[in-house]
């Protein structure tokens, strides 16, 4: 995607904002770098890289929390880490990932392409970088490449704003999960995509907190208000096997989760043991396999 175009889609965006306090649309009315919301007067700061803090003051409260904790500080260390030297080093050195997916996103990426260079891409919970260079970030915090900082659970967004919406490995982490779908659901313009990946057999990752997995009946509970377009094993039964390998080696290892012992024994497990994560590629076509995959992948189209 080039400059211009993001700045225009990033354009559209601003013209749609809404205040997450009262839910008026933010007239975009700007004193001393502060978005101010004409209705309750509600300011909000607008970072020096044009991204906008559209969070109500509890919540920010509340995530600034969240992000101090000990998951939190794991994961701003590996975002405020992205780009940098010492993380491509570690992207050499560090072993072959021990989980096999399956290609079914890249059999969807026309969901960020539906109306050409005019599509709406809004990736809750992303950055650092970006899933697919047409896409739009929304976090909690302004990491690398946040085109706005905001809650998933109160979308600073008006409602019919998007084209495609994805949010990728975030259900777990968020304590509401019926209201970041019901969110997904009100922002997207009359159909609209929706990509979720949602774990079920995996381990507990506070990163920056960890609450809920999902079946594949629980996933079509929480997705009822979307037509069914896929939903399917994205990582296998052998990949969660080795996940949990690696977690139960850090477990019974004294320090295994500290440290140096850590990277060892992450380098040991990965090493040995991902080329058996090809058995997916079999096991991943049988029905049984949803019983123990390790995610699931869904996408669903607003009515």
């Amino acid at each position: 995607m080039t400059a211009d175009i993001r700045r225009r889609l990033l354009e559209q965006l601003w013209c749609r904002l809404r205040c997450p306090s009262c839910h008026a649309p933010l007239s975009g009315e700007m004193t001393a770098g502060t978005l101010i919301c004409a209705t309750c007067r509600q300011g909000y700061p607008v970072l020096a890289g044009g991204a906008p803090v559209l969070l109500s003051p509890a919540r920010q409260a509340e995530f600034r929390t969240v992000l101090e904790d000990t998951g939190g500080k794991r994961m701003l260390k590996e975002y405020h880490g992205f780009g940098t030297w010492r993380a491509r080093l570690r992207s050499w050195i560090r072993p072959p990932s021990i989980v096999y997916d399956e290609a079914i996103a890249r059999k969807y990426a026309w969901i960020y392409d539906t109306r050409g260079e005019h599509t709406i891409a809004l990736s809750i919970g992303g950055g650092p970088g970006r899933e697919n260079p047409r896409v739009l970030n929304l976090n909690i915090d302004a990491f690398d490449s946040v085109d706005i900082v905001g809650d998933g659970c109160n979308i600073p967004l008006c409602d019919d704003t998007c084209d495609t919406v994805t949010c990728n490995a975030v259900i777990e982490h968020v304590p509401e999960p019926a209201a970041l779908v019901a969110e997904i659901h009100r922002i997207l313009k009359p159909g609209g995509y929706a990509q979720l990946m949602i774990p079920f057999v995996f381990p507990f990752h506070a990163y920056p907190a960890d609450y809920q997995r999902y079946t594949e009946q629980g996933i079509l509970g929480l997705t009822t208000r979307f037509d069914r377009v896929e939903l399917s094993v994205l990582t296998g039964p052998t990949s969660a096997m080795l996940v949990l390998l690696r977690e139960y080696l850090r477990l019974i290892v004294p320090g295994g989760n500290h440290g140096s012992m850590r990277t060892v024994l992450n380098g040991l497990s990965g090493w040995l043991t991902f080329p058996l994560k090809y058995i997916d590629v079999l096991l991943n076509q049988k029905p049984e396999a949803a019983g123990l995959a390790a995610a699931f992948y869904y996408l669903g189209r607003k009515r």
